[in-house]
């Protein structure tokens, strides 16, 4: 008999039917185990229940302030009957307020499974309470899916329960919970896939497969990661099943369970697929990371923690029973491969063999993960000690089958056989208590769900937008105003999404850019406005206009997210002198709010776009190069005709200059090396747009003429630039 013949011994009798016995009727055995790990979730996460609708388990602010997002964003979502998958509320104006385009969330970790489970508690109870219900739902469903494979391998209903605890209440399961990822806490369709392809293995029914596809479409509307790794289970579940010589014949299940599962997961794998290679998001984060975030050799095996003692165990106890034991040994041996390639997989590209205070130190050995990276989709896996999520189902499987011999040959003792039931419950429900002392981290530190306390001072009710500075670098910089988001409900400027996304801000045709870069602040790398080519004034009035083109009724500043107290200063300066003393509403040690007044300045703000050098001074005052074309960005609030003047020279002789926007003419003319006025109007719409300046002729440097040795190509001096209202 090969290893493709049976995954689980076989002749034993079964006098209750359990291994049997799925959906038979009404299944008391399996709702009072489910009932038992509820039980456990509720006491190993103590004391969530007392503050269960307040408070959630506190652990890393950044993923628990998004995923509570996630949680209020599906509720929205639902209630205006929009697309989770399309939000108009993050990176506003970009992506909402009228925008032509939403930001797409395929390739963020949204749960979209998970938030509509817990969509109920959501409505009721608010954003803590599913964020609360999803633990307990993930730690007993997990448990449950394990129990009723192990159950069903080894015929125990006690090695059963063993299986449930040491794969649901793990120690990588409660630090998933410290670490507040919701998603990878999602660990529980893994072991229900895992008996569905089991049970067609068996039985040859295509319902088993079809359940199968169900749970893999099911985990891809949850998590990335675990339907990757429940993808691989298929193909290392095909290659055993298949082995030696039934390769065709082993085929079917694991094809219908793979393209079952991506028929009906289309709607996210498919856009994610595309949104890979798309606009919006970086996938991939430094390479670093993926050694950052592996297993080292003394992590598993230095014996140093309770998780390196039991993978020692397995790993000689397993090997031990693949000696001695005939009827284990195919099973065993299953489930011991998987075991230790998901180790090996956990240790990253390259092998580590210890960490000198938490520095990355590999060695030139490559390692199987390596080769992951090549897989289409997969090559955004960043987290490679995220392996240990099947390893541990192998390890709780493994235990089930060395506590169902160990049983086993104890019953074979004479005063020991007729006590088969209390050994089985003395060894399988003893070991999982004694587990779960050793591993749950009661009781947890709770943090209460609140938003900054500027936030009371904002309307409930209504349509506004605020102006969040600074402008930050994103991802994980905009937890705390997502939180904020959940109790404003208003768009906001940024997002904390899974993968890095591009910042339009700081784009070089972004009118936010002057705010963006702070190059209101005197001392940043940028310089004081009011020294370069365009007045103060027109520099200082893009904010004046920005707030009233877009909507910003307020103006909120978040003085943590500043680095010095002098950059605090700068802008505090600039929204006094802009907006006006009377405009601050609130203050305490982390915020400030201002109200817009509801009537600003009507000049025009500008800001430089591509092709132009930095800013220099003469006895003349500031001036700024241009290479062979060059951009200035001019944003109203108000239609109108707008004025423009500056002062230019040619480089190298007399140059015609073209002046240009959205194609139409402004100014075309000759231009000598001796300073010169032009002026020209626009007839300016509500926005921002772009003026062109052209040289007709190529840009020359400085050696190329012989005036000077400077490199860069040159074709006009810019200086005096002014914008005004009016013909």
């Amino acid at each position: 008999m090969s290893v493709s013949e049976e995954l689980r011994p076989a002749g034993k009798a079964d006098p209750k039917g359990i291994q049997n016995k799925f959906w038979q009727g009404w299944p008391w055995t399996e709702i009072g185990v489910l009932a038992f790990y509820v039980g456990l979730a509720i006491i190993t996460t103590w004391p969530m229940l007392l503050n269960f609708t307040t408070s959630v388990p506190d652990g890393s602010i950044e993923d628990r302030y998004q995923n509570l997002w996630n949680f209020w964003w599906i509720d929205r979502a639902v209630s205006h009957f929009q697309n989770p998958f399309q939000t108009d509320m993050l990176f506003y104006p970009w992506f909402s307020g009228g925008a032509t385009t939403t930001l797409p969330l395929h390739l963020h970790t949204l749960q979209l499974f998970n938030g509509l489970a817990m969509l109920p508690l959501t409505k009721l109870f608010g954003v803590a309470a599913a964020y609360n219900g999803l633990i307990i739902y993930s730690f007993s469903l997990s448990g449950l899916g394990a129990f009723l494979l192990g159950r069903h391998i080894t015929r125990n209903l006690w090695a059963g329960i063993l299986a449930g605890v040491l794969y649901g209440f793990s120690s990588l399961h409660f630090g998933h919970v410290v670490v507040s990822i919701t998603n990878i806490m999602s660990i529980q369709w893994l072991p229900f896939y895992a008996l569905m392809l089991l049970l067609w293995h068996e039985q040859r029914k295509l319902k088993w497969a079809g359940g199968a596809a169900v749970f893999l479409a099911i985990s891809a509307y949850t998590d990335f990661y675990n339907t990757f790794y429940i993808v691989l289970y298929t193909a290392f579940f095909y290659l055993v099943t298949s082995f030696p010589r039934s390769w065709l014949k082993q085929l079917l299940g694991p094809a219908i369970a793979l393209a079952g599962g991506l028929l009906l997961s289309a709607f996210i794998v498919i856009p994610a697929a595309l949104e890979l290679n798309g606009k919006f998001y970086f996938a991939q984060l430094d390479p670093g990371r993926d050694l950052r975030a592996s297993y080292n050799l003394m992590d598993i095996f230095g014996l140093a923690k309770l998780e390196s003692f039991l993978v020692w165990l397995v790993v000689l106890g397993g090997g031990l029973l693949l000696i001695i034991s005939r009827e284990w040994r195919k099973t065993i041996l299953a489930w011991y491969l998987l075991f230790i390639g998901c180790i090996i997989l956990s240790l990253g590209p390259r092998l580590q063999i210890s960490r000198t205070n938490g520095q990355v130190n590999p060695t030139d050995i490559p390692l199987p993960y390596a080769l992951i990276k090549l897989i289409p989709g997969a090559s955004v896996s960043r987290a490679p000690n995220r392996f240990d999520i099947p390893e541990q189902l192998a390890f709780a499987i493994l235990g089930a089958i060395i506590v169902t011999f160990l049983g086993q040959q104890l019953a074979k003792l004479p005063r020991l056989n007729s006590r088969k039931v209390y050994l089985n419950g003395i060894l399988g429900g003893g070991l999982a208590l004694l587990y779960v002392l050793a591993v749950n981290p009661v009781p947890l530190d709770m943090a209460r769900v609140q938003p900054s306390n500027f936030v009371n001072k904002l309307p409930k009710i209504g349509s506004y937008t605020v102006l969040e500075l600074p402008i930050t670098r994103h991802y994980n910089f905009d937890h705390e105003r997502m939180l904020n988001q959940i109790f404003y409900q208003q768009p906001i400027m940024g997002g904390y999404l899974a993968r890095p996304v591009y910042d339009p801000y700081r784009d070089i045709n972004s009118p936010f850019l002057y705010l963006a870069d702070q190059r209101y602040f005197p001392e940043g790398a940028f310089g004081d406005p009011a020294k370069d080519i365009y007045s103060a004034n027109n520099g200082y009035a893009l904010l004046d206009q920005m707030l009233k083109l877009y909507n910003f009724q307020y103006v909120a500043i978040y003085k943590d997210d500043y680095r010095f107290e002098r950059e605090r200063v700068a802008i505090r300066n600039l929204l006094n002198k802009e907006l006006g003393q009377d405009a601050l509403i609130y203050e305490d040690e982390h915020n400030l709010l201002y109200k817009t007044p509801s009537s600003l300045t009507q000049s025009p703000g500008v800001f430089l776009g591509d092709g132009w050098y930095g800013v220099e001074q003469n006895d003349d005052g500031s001036y700024r190069w241009i290479n062979q074309q060059a951009d200035i960005y001019l944003t109203v609030s108000q239609a109108g005709q707008v004025k423009i003047s500056l002062s230019a020279q040619a480089f190298g002789g007399d140059r015609q200059i073209r002046i240009s926007s959205g194609g139409k003419l402004l100014f075309e003319g000759l231009v000598t090396p001796a300073p010169a006025p032009i002026e020209f109007s626009l007839d300016a719409t509500p926005g921002t747009q772009a003026i062109r300046l052209e040289s007709l002729s190529p840009a020359q440097t400085g050696k190329e003429t012989g005036l000077a040795n400077d490199i860069r190509p040159l074709a006009f001096l810019i200086r005096n630039l002014v914008i005004g209202v009016g013909g």
